[in-house]
């Protein structure tokens, strides 16, 4: 029988010798996880003991840490915009700056519990954005495509767990087929591939290693062929009036608004920067 402390110290021992960045930290987190205490707790209650399967748990987690596999990936699980998702190697973790997507459509709709319209969500992944977004549009649908069918299992998990199932519609494509037909939407929301492939390099081994690389890779020398290429398809799909949504990489603000200013069926154009003032979301209205 060992205790928590002395768990927690030769977790972040471990982890400082892989060099991860703060692993103090990371070790409390993960051996958090596993016994279901607070991080504080970790702190306190030192003396605690640990039984041997969780204890082995804890090992074999640190053990994964260590080979730079990203930490929701080990314990299974991402908080977004307060709520908690369920996450796998099947899709990309959820990250701070998409909360951004959220909050800023939601800006654009006047009454949202009232809200009745329509939204798609190109490459919904774990199914963030209808998830945190059917919370706050009661009213609202929702179709969510991806076109990795692991990627839809975890998405479905998520809608479920967070009870909005009866507004959200999953859908297997890639983004043209999803964009093939006659249906139109009021929002229409992405986080799309958009990694230039000459970047891969530059990419933490996190990522690099363990993300999925068909939610990265955005195709061509600039990291746009994909978003070039469904671009415009958005003239049938959104109604007049309707907004696109999307996140974009950091560097890539004068491309993209070069890109949908040849779209002359958009009227209005914008990118917002990040939390960290960095740009991060273009905004497009279809013309009415």
């Amino acid at each position: 029988m060992t205790t928590v402390a002395h768990l927690y110290a030769q977790g972040t021992a471990r982890l400082a010798a892989a060099q991860i960045d703060d692993p103090q930290l990371e070790s409390a987190w993960l051996l958090a996880d596993i016994l279901g205490l607070s991080r504080a707790q970790i702190y306190i209650d030192g003396e605690q003991d640990v039984a041997e399967g969780q204890a082995a748990l804890f090992h074999d987690s640190i053990e994964r840490r260590m080979r730079h596999e990203p930490f929701a990936y080990i314990v299974g699980h991402q908080e977004f915009r307060g709520l908690d998702f369920q996450v796998s190697p099947a899709v990309l973790i959820p990250r701070p700056e998409t909360e951004l997507l959220v909050d800023e459509l939601l800006t654009l709709i006047d009454q949202p519990r009232t809200f009745s319209g329509t939204l798609l969500d190109l490459g919904t992944g774990s199914g963030i954005l209808p998830v945190s977004l059917a919370r706050e549009l009661p009213q609202a649908t929702f179709v969510a495509v991806d076109l990795s069918l692991p990627a839809l299992v975890v998405a479905r998990q998520n809608i479920e767990r967070h009870g909005v199932a009866h507004q959200v519609a999953l859908i297997a494509a890639d983004f043209l087929t999803a964009l093939h037909g006659t249906a139109q939407f009021d929002f229409i929301v992405a986080n799309p591939p958009y990694v230039r492939r000459a970047s891969f390099d530059e990419l933490q081994p996190e990522v690099i290693d363990h993300e999925p690389h068909l939610a990265l890779d955005g195709g061509g020398e600039d990291g746009l062929a994909l978003i070039a290429g469904f671009a415009p398809a958005l003239r049938h799909h959104l109604r007049p009036g309707g907004w696109l949504v999307m996140e974009i990489g950091y560097d890539q603000k004068e491309a993209i608004l070069q890109l949908f200013a040849g779209f002359s069926f958009f009227d209005q154009l914008g990118v917002l920067d990040d939390y960290a003032g960095l740009p991060r979301l273009l905004k497009a209205r279809r013309r009415p």
